[in-house]
């Protein structure tokens, strides 16, 4: 094995116990906290905030969002 192996290995490892000790130091789950979150993903948005967002934007956002994926998918697939 190389040093930079040995180097790697050692940070792995060094590192491993600390987020050990971090994930075991958090504190339990509190559903009060959903509240906080409430809109975050799709499956907890309400009705209301739906048609906000969709009322938000229009054809031309559509339309420009995709060339944007379209130009980006291009680049990807053209370097491969």
């Amino acid at each position: 094995m190389t040093t930079l192996d040995w180097i790697v290995l050692g940070l792995f490892f060094l590192g491993l116990p600390g987020i050990i000790v971090w994930v075991l130091r958090q504190k339990e789950d509190d559903t009060s906290n959903l509240v906080k979150i409430k809109g975050l993903t799709l499956g907890s948005a309400s009705k209301e905030e739906m048609l906000e967002v969709r009322q938000s934007y229009n054809h031309w956002d559509v339309i420009n969002s995709a060339i944007i994926i379209a130009i980006t998918l291009a680049f990807y697939a053209y370097f491969w």
